[in-house]
């Protein structure tokens, strides 16, 4: 069984760290003394003064069989998505970044409705900027707790509820355990509240349903794999659909787009959607502050206009109800002062 090293707090009673890590004191003391040396075990109930760490067993060890196990999927396939974000500001590139990722998919239609099972296997991130090493390692590490989902659909193919959140939930505070632990050499005062006010908001986004579903849709992946096609054979039709910004944070536009056939089969369908929206809806004052603040002490220009263009090749295979390819550009400016630029690939391949 694998196991990690809990450091022992001024407050702490065995009773207390037992709780914290969901196991007996007799398990607990137990695991302690079978896995450390001679001087460090325990004789007794209360805490040594000269002991200062307690090993524990890993969390996960001790979980019961998960919801996921329990269902029999009818269909599966295998994805890999690829994706570039480049940031330029007055033109020249600030930064770069490349992530690929490979997701397992399984699905199962019931009487009532469809669920489905995503599973991210593969996670890498290069981003240039060898400062941001660190926090994209813990980002990959959650992300894949967080993507490791079973989910009921409802009649647009969207995410209606997920069925594990108590399960990812565990994961994520087994995980967050491991961080604390990990992390208590960090000496710098400011550091260490960074790195708080990371776990605070991750466990907003994790523990709360909501908060999850909403942070998946702002994975491309989960956004243009869950959609009517899975459900409907009537998915054609213009929609609508929120994007969040990549420049201003908190900031949403709401784009429509339109669908049109390239061509088709019995079996498949390729369409191209293409994005408009209403210049009249931008919060044009909240977005000048927010570049005032943010690019303009680089870039020096005032604010000009804002833009958001979305463009998507796909292809439907109707037989199965599965997309075989997306091809996705977005392109987010303040134009000729800054622009994101977000290339993505989807294809499934098995």
């Amino acid at each position: 069984m694998e196991f990690t090293k809990y450091n022992i707090q001024k407050e702490d009673t065995i009773e207390s760290i037992a709780t914290k890590h969901k196991i007996s004191v007799n398990e607990l003391l137990d695991f302690h003394n079978a896995n450390s040396t001679l001087t460090q075990q325990f004789f007794g109930s209360t805490i040594p003064i000269h002991i200062d760490e307690l090993i524990v067993p890993l969390f996960l060890e001790k979980k019961e069989k998960g919801i996921s196990d329990s269902v029999n999927f009818e269909q599966k396939a295998r994805y890999r998505c690829e994706q570039t974000v480049v940031m330029k500001l007055n033109g020249i590139i600030h930064s770069h970044a490349d992530t690929k990722r490979e997701f397992v998919v399984e699905k199962r239609k019931t009487k009532n409705n469809q669920i489905v099972k995503i599973k991210l296997t593969e996670n890498i991130i290069d981003a240039y900027q060898k400062q941001l090493e660190l926090a994209l390692k813990l980002v990959c590490e959650i992300d894949m707790i967080k993507s490791d989902v079973l989910v009921n659909l409802n009649q647009n193919g969207k995410i209606s509820n997920i069925l594990n959140h108590n399960e990812i939930i565990q994961k994520w505070h087994h995980k967050k355990n491991q961080y604390e632990n990990d992390f208590t050499f960090m000496r710098d005062s400011n550091s260490k509240q960074d790195f708080k006010n990371f776990l605070n908001i991750t466990d907003l986004q994790i523990v709360s349903e909501e908060n999850l579903i909403n942070y998946l849709y702002s994975k491309l992946f989960f956004d243009v794999f869950f959609d009517k096609y899975l459900v409907n054979d009537n998915f054609l039709d213009d929609y609508s659909r929120t994007f969040y910004s990549q420049l201003f944070d908190g900031y949403a536009v709401k784009l429509n787009f339109t669908q049109n056939i390239l061509s088709e089969s019995p079996s498949d369908v390729a369409i191209r959607k293409v994005s408009s929206f209403s210049k009249s809806d931008l919060d044009n004052e909240f977005l000048e502050k927010q570049y005032d603040n943010k690019f303009k002490p680089i870039v020096k220009y005032r604010f000009s206009e804002y833009n958001f263009s979305v463009r998507e090749r796909c292809i439907i295979n109707t037989d199965e109800n599965w997309i075989e390819s997306s091809d996705i550009t977005i392109i987010e400016e303040v134009k000729n002062n800054v622009q994101v630029l977000i290339d993505y690939k989807l294809r499934k391949i098995e």
